[in-house]
């Protein structure tokens, strides 16, 4: 009986004189192997786990070939603005007046007839008119102007003409003008300013209108023109606000104040009215 016994295992005491077809005694039965089977996969499912970045880097991946990267020397588009180069300042030369035509005219002196010479003849009218009286006769600029002063009238040389030369407007320079303010100034300039006409309302017109203007060395404005026109009283209102704009900051270029023409936005939205 005890050598019996020695050999029973927990199952066979815990279900002696039980019931040992009750499902209770065949779940404990193969409870051990469950539990070492669960453990088993479990130890090598972690191991795989483990061990497979190591597998798949050894026998599986790829070969990373070593980039090679080449310099290229890249060149940036130069922005194509069409503007003028402006001239340099004038030099200021100093250009000595040109020679005036004279005729040898002294004053009057009594001689006898034999000392008297030829070259010494008193001037004739017609020598007066284009020439100074002087004390020697020379070539020069022929007086042929009446010069006015405050004291009296008298002739003198012709004043050569000088040739104005037209005023460059570019469309870009280094500092850009400005309206007084900023950006936010100008829109809020419009918003206050802009009164939509009745009838583009009533043909329920909007868009934005490209006005193209002039901003002078003193800031004001000039040459407004409308580039896309909207019609229905648009163009006009647009022209007339900035007509009534405060001058604007003047371009510079060189420190010194340019004329640029500039082309800004103007939007008509019927909703914001």
């Amino acid at each position: 009986m005890k050598a019996q016994e020695t050999n029973m295992s927990i199952n066979d005491i815990i279900f002696e004189n039980r019931n040992k077809s009750y499902g209770a005694y065949s779940i404990r039965k193969i409870y051990g192997n469950h539990i070492f089977k669960a453990l088993t996969i479990s130890v090598l499912s972690f191991s795989f786990i483990l061990t497979f970045p190591i597998i798949y880097k050894k026998y599986f991946a790829e070969e990373v070939k070593e980039k090679t990267f080449e310099l290229v020397e890249v060149k940036l588009e130069e922005i194509n603005i069409e503007h003028p180069e402006l001239p340099p300042p004038p030099v200021s030369i100093d250009v000595p007046p040109p020679q005036i035509s004279m005729v040898k005219f002294l004053p009057p002196e009594v001689k006898p007839d034999n000392e008297i010479k030829e070259d010494e003849d008193p001037p004739t009218d017609e020598q007066l008119r284009d020439s100074n009286p002087g004390d020697k006769t020379q070539d020069g600029e022929k007086l042929n102007t009446v010069v006015e002063s405050g004291t009296g009238t008298g002739t003198g040389p012709v004043a050569p003409k000088i040739e104005e030369k037209p005023v460059q407007i570019v469309t870009w320079v280094p500092e850009m003008p400005q309206f007084p303010g900023g950006p936010g100034e100008y829109l809020n300039f419009l918003k206050k300013h802009i009164r939509y006409p009745s009838r583009a309302i009533e043909e329920g017109i909007e868009g934005t209108l490209k006005v193209s203007f002039v901003v002078n060395v003193d800031g004001t404005l000039s040459d407004i023109k409308i580039i896309n026109s909207l019609g229905h009283g648009l163009d006009e209102e647009a022209i007339r606000v900035f007509k009534k704009m405060p001058p604007w900051k003047p371009g510079r270029q060189n420190s010194t104040a340019t004329p640029v023409r500039l082309i800004y936005p103007v939007a008509f939205d019927i909703a914001e009215e």
